[in-house]
């Protein structure tokens, strides 16, 4: 019968040693809200390229729009933030999105998809 052994995976190393630093920092520092923030607008940019959209903000304007109040009301529901293009044809960047509720934004909605 097959003996089961565990192996520490953060110990192992890669054979190679190409692997990653056992010890590599967060980009953000420790504050696991920042990182999360700092993961959503990787995501977030990603979405916008995938639907070839134009995608102008950086990483320092997406934390400051993000302000804690808003940003652990965000979601899915009607009466959750969510970022919104000002103008559907224009890219994304600082002067062209605002934070608003999901509801003021489900009703714009409608023009961009005309």
């Amino acid at each position: 019968m097959y003996e089961y052994k565990y192996v520490n995976k953060s110990t192992r190393k890669h054979p190679n040693n190409n692997g990653r630093p056992p010890n590599k920092t967060w980009i953000t520092g420790s504050d696991p809200v920042r990182r999360d923030k700092y993961y959503a607008w990787q995501k977030h940019r990603a979405q916008a390229k995938y639907r070839r959209e134009d995608y102008e903000l950086t990483w320092e304007q997406w934390e400051d729009l993000w302000q804690d109040e808003y940003w652990f009301k965000r979601g899915r529901h009607t009466d959750c933030y969510c970022l919104m293009r000002l103008d559907f044809t224009d890219s994304w960047r600082i002067d062209n999105v605002e934070i608003v509720e999901r509801s003021v934004y489900l009703k714009r909605s409608g023009e961009y998809r005309k």
